[in-house]
């Protein structure tokens, strides 16, 4: 199992037709700059370049772990003024917590020691 799961990581990493998927997805999800406003108001030039420079390369990369680790990613960002905007406004403060990189270590941790035993099994 544990080498499956390595077979697939390179996979993902590797294979040109992957590779040329995950163009296609990002091209699509990143087709132009992000709009955004910061309290209501319009951000610097050089702030909202700052954003897209850097922000753009994190999307990239969580477009391509989410395939990779099988995580669905069923959210769609909506402009705030609209109704769907403070839908989504609303479900992000009632729903997301806290991140615990300590807790996700540990879990990385336990999987890891899960993997081994089932290996060892084999």
């Amino acid at each position: 199992m544990a080498e499956s799961y390595h077979l697939l990581l390179e996979l993902l990493s590797s294979e040109p037709f992957v590779q040329e998927c995950f163009q296609v997805i990002e091209n699509m999800c990143l087709s132009r700059e992000i709009s955004f406003t910061v309290q209501g108001s319009q951000p610097s030039v050089d702030f909202k370049a700052f954003v897209n420079k850097y922000y753009f390369n994190f999307l990239k990369s969580a477009i391509r772990q989410a395939h990779g680790l099988g995580i669905d990613l069923e959210f769609m960002s909506y402009p705030q003024q609209t109704e769907a905007g403070r839908a989504m406004r609303e479900a992000i403060v009632n729903d997301v917590r806290p991140f615990s990189r300590r807790r996700m270590l540990a879990a990385l941790r336990e999987r890891r020691q899960h993997e081994t035993r089932l290996k060892a099994e084999c």
